[in-house]
């Protein structure tokens, strides 16, 4: 098990711990567990969740939690941004996010414990192995848990730049489809009226006669979204292996940039990573 503490200091004012912890995005099973524990403290003082939040408070929270056993690869690793809760790395095309196999070595996750060594990393989102970016890692399972419920409410915002087929009709646009696996093959994922709800909105960035060049968000995160729906509409991703065959030396698909709501605050941050392509 290890220890995790956190202070958060002078905190607004509020009509109970519990509406600020929810706030927070604290989720439930944390807040049940620090209340039969009494594990968090106002102003160094246990107090029910539903006690009036006084303004200017200290806040303090202490648990213990079991940390992933992550063996560390050592290997060069970017760091786009760090503090004591977050990670934000760049993943490069080719590199696993994490072993997914036996005899698996390397991988981004291998790199960050080799680079953060005797720090607990957790995972909160991935990226497919064929596409580089910046990819958003926890610190403590506090964060996980905040991180994760951001990505589910759709607070957290992820931007990615991707080279296409050219030709895109529409300067922007909605794509809604839903996407299933593909029953001939486990590694691909398709278009399919039983699939799971899928969203991606798109804008074209510039256009030439080899590729179109988009800007993309995600509403909702499936495995292979933006390739699946953008070969939906026929203009596929370059480079891509599995989905519209288009040459180029990689998948042109880039993680740009990630905003998310920094963990036990109010305050919003953006990390903007260079596209290589």
């Amino acid at each position: 098990m290890t220890d995790f503490h956190f202070t958060v200091t002078n905190v607004p004012a509020n009509v109970s711990l519990r509406a600020q912890l929810r706030a927070w995005n604290v989720p439930k099973h944390f807040q049940g567990a620090w209340r039969r524990q009494q594990l968090i403290t106002v102003n160094g003082v246990y107090q029910p969740l539903t006690n009036p939040l006084p303004a200017g408070a200290t806040i303090n929270i202490c648990f213990s939690a079991p940390a992933p056993i992550v063996p560390p690869y050592d290997a060069p690793v970017t760091i786009a941004y760090a503090d004591e809760h977050v990670i934000v790395a760049e993943k490069p095309a080719g590199l696993k996010t994490h072993p997914s196999a036996a005899g698996d070595t390397d991988s981004l996750i291998g790199r960050l414990a080799a680079h953060f060594a005797g720090t607990p990393i957790y995972i909160t989102h991935r990226l497919d192995m064929a596409t580089s970016g910046l990819i958003l890692l926890a610190r403590d399972p506090l964060t996980q848990a905040i991180i994760n419920r951001q990505l589910a409410t759709k607070m957290l915002h992820r931007t990615y730049t991707a080279l296409v087929r050219p030709g895109m009709t529409q300067s922007w646009g909605r794509i809604d489809a839903p996407i299933a696996h593909r029953p001939d093959d486990i590694r691909r994922r398709m278009v399919a009226a039983n699939g799971l709800p899928a969203t991606t909105f798109y804008r074209v960035l510039t256009r030439s006669a080899t590729a179109d060049r988009l800007s993309l968000r995600l509403a909702t995160g499936r495995t292979h979204q933006i390739r699946v729906h953008l070969d939906h509409i026929g203009h596929p991703l370059l480079g891509d292996p599995l989905y519209g065959h288009e040459a180029a030396p990689r998948l042109m698909l880039h993680a740009t940039t990630l905003t998310w709501q920094e963990p036990l605050s109010n305050h919003f941050r953006t990390v903007t990573s260079t596209v290589p392509f």
